[in-house]
Order: structure tokens, then sequence, then C-alpha cells
């Protein structure tokens, strides 16, 4: 392995936020959540993202290493760099130990609670010629440990977005 994790391009005119993102409070708060009994769903983490402000997310895009990944990531990166794209974008580093290694691509913005930011981005990635499928992700559900297949029942991935030829993408949101 080569030791790099990731590499990420940061937009020059990203916003700097007047908010610090509280991880610790939202990680504390999230245990006595759970010890509470109340209902653990979408919008109760989403209040608490809100209430720490700890509202990043990012589309990612899975692909195959190799030319369809090179050419997304050529994209993507010269947008972002370029100021048309989210607050920032990174792509896992090939890891040649791993059998039909998949790369990640994911393109951040500042607010997974706003509906209208996370549509006008996917629309930005498909402005650049990405017509894979994408799935959205809240940067708290990693903080918390909400991955597949996880104890309470909810799902990773907050949107979907597909696309069809000659039809344009399709979003699909996961909770409303």
């Amino acid at each position: 392995q080569t030791g790099v994790g990731w590499i990420s391009v940061k937009s020059p005119c990203s916003d700097d936020d007047s908010y610090e993102p509280d991880v610790i409070g939202l990680q504390e708060e999230w245990e006595l959540l759970q010890q509470s009994g109340r209902p653990i769903n979408y919008h109760t983490i989403s209040d608490l993202a809100k209430a720490h402000h700890v509202t990043y997310g990012k589309w990612l895009i899975h692909l195959d290493s190799g030319f369809k990944a090179d050419h997304a990531w050529d994209a993507i990166a010269t947008a972002t760099a370029k100021a048309h794209l989210g607050k920032s974008t990174k792509i896992s580093a090939y890891d040649p130990t791993i059998y039909n290694y998949r790369h990640v691509i994911c393109v951040y913005n500042a607010d997974f609670t706003d509906k209208q930011q996370v549509y006008d981005l996917e629309n930005k990635i498909r402005a650049v010629g990405i017509k894979c499928q994408m799935s959205y992700k809240p940067d708290a559900y990693s903080y918390l440990g909400i991955y597949r297949r996880n104890k309470w029942g909810l799902r990773p991935t907050i949107y979907n977005s597909n696309y069809v030829l000659h039809q344009g993408s399709n979003i699909q949101a996961l909770y409303d």
C-alpha cells in the first residue's frame, strides 16, 4: 500500500463557516439519544447534526480503477479547483492489494439538510459529465457510525441519483 488514503481538492472560494462543527458534542448527544429510548431516525439525527453544526455531506461516486475513474476525477477535480462544484472533493488512492479495486469520489457541500443545495450539487456534478449512479451521505452519519446493516436499521445514504440517457438524472430521496 502507498500510505496515501485520499487525494483532495478544495474550492478556492469555499465558504468559511461561521460555526465550527462540534463533532464531540454530536457524538455525546448521540449516546444520550440511544439511552433515552426516543426514536432514532433521519429526523432525530438531522436535528442533532444541525444543533452541533455538523451538516456537511457528500455525493459518493464508486468507480472501477482505470480510465473511468481517472476521467471522472479529472473532471471533478478541475471543476472544484475552478469553484464550479462543491466545497471540496476527494478520491480514494489506488490500493493494489485489493482485487477489483473501486475508487470512491466524494463531492462535498455544506448542508445535507438543505435539499435544494444537495440537488444543485448533483446537477453540477452531472454537468461535468458524470453519468453513473451516485448516492449521498451526511458526514454526521459517519461520525455516528451509521454504515450498512447498522443496528438501527437506517440507510447510510439519504439520496440516490441515477442517470438515464436521453432523460437525465433522477434523484430519489430515501427519507422525507
